[in-house]
C-alpha cells in the first residue's frame, strides 16, 4: 500500500477486456466485409457499359445485425475498459508512483471532457505504462510514450474523425456517387478500428504484465528489507 492506494490484480479485467475486444474485432472484420461487398457492388452500378445489379439482402441484413451488435458490445467493452484504467491508475499509484498528474477517477473522467478527451487519457496511460515499467527502486510516472500507446492512440483518433466523417457522408448521401464515397470512408474507419483494436490488447496486457512484475519485484524487496531489519536471536547462556 503507497500514497493511500492499495494494489488489486486487473487480470479478471484484462481477461475480459481480451475477450470482449476479441468479439469486437471480428465483428469488424464482419462488417468489413460487408462494407467491400457494397463498394463492389456500388462501383459496378456506376459502369454505364454494365447492368445494374440488386441489392444483396442477405449482405444487407448482415451489415445491420452486425452495426447493432457491434454497437452492444461496443458499449459494454467501453465500461469494462473505464473500470479497468481506473485500477491500473490506482495500482500505478499504490506501486509508489508519486508523480501521477492524474488521479483513478479522473483517469474515467477525462474521457467525457470535450477536446480534453483528445489528450489526457493519452497522458494518463502513457503514465502508468511507465510507472509500471520501472525499477522497484525508484517508481516513476515521467519519460515519452512507447511505440505501442502512441500507435494505438493515433489509430484511436483517427478512427473518430473517420466515423463521423462517414456518419455525415452517409446521411447526405442522395446519389450513387455519394453512397460509394460514403461506404469507403466506412470502410476506412473500419480498418482503423481495426487497427486500433489489436494495439490496444498489446496495451492493456502490456501494463497488466508489468504491473504483477513490479508488484512481485517490491514484494520480495520489502521482504528482504524485513527480514534485514529483523533483530538476531539471542543465545541463551546458562548462569551455571
Amino acid at each position: 500500500m503507497a500514497n493511500g492506494y492499495q494494489y488489486q490484480s486487473a487480470k479478471p479485467l484484462v481477461i475480459t477486456l481480451t475477450i470482449l475486444f476479441g468479439i469486437l474485432l471480428v465483428l469488424s472484420l464482419v462488417l468489413g466485409a460487408c462494407l467491400l461487398l457494397n463498394c463492389v457492388a456500388l462501383q459496378k452500378n456506376l459502369n454505364p457499359a454494365g447492368d445494374p445489379e440488386p441489392p444483396d439482402t442477405a449482405v444487407a441484413l448482415m451489415q445491420f445485425g452486425g452495426g447493432v451488435l457491434w454497437f452492444l458490445f461496443y458499449l459494454i467493452t467501453g465500461i469494462v475498459f473505464l473500470v479497468w484504467i481506473s485500477r491500473a491508475n490506482a495500482n500505478a499509484h499504490a506501486l509508489g508512483a508519486n508523480d501521477m498528474s492524474i488521479t483513478p477517477g479522473w483517469s474515467v473522467g477525462w474521457f467525457f471532457i470535450p477536446f480534453a478527451n483528445l489528450v489526457k487519457p493519452f497522458i494518463n496511460v502513457r503514465e502508468i505504462w511507465n510507472a509500471s515499467d520501472s525499477d522497484p527502486r525508484d517508481v516513476s510516472a515521467s519519460g515519452s510514450a512507447p511505440l505501442i500507446v502512441s500507435a494505438w492512440w493515433c489509430l484511436w483518433i483517427l478512427s473518430n474523425i473517420c466515423g463521423r466523417a462517414s456518419g455525415r457522408a452517409t446521411w447526405n448521401a442522395s446519389t450513387p456517387e455519394q453512397r460509394l464515397f460514403a461506404n469507403y470512408l466506412n470502410l476506412a474507419d473500419d480498418i482503423l478500428s481495426v487497427g486500433a483494436l489489436i494495439l490496444v490488447v498489446g496495451v492493456i496486457h502490456g501494463i497488466h504484465e508489468r504491473q504483477e512484475r513490479l508488484y512481485e519485484g517490491l514484494r520480495k524487496a520489502r521482504k528482504k528489507q524485513a527480514v534485514a531489519a529483523a533483530p538476531e536471536p539471542q543465545t541463551y547462556q546458562s548462569p551455571w
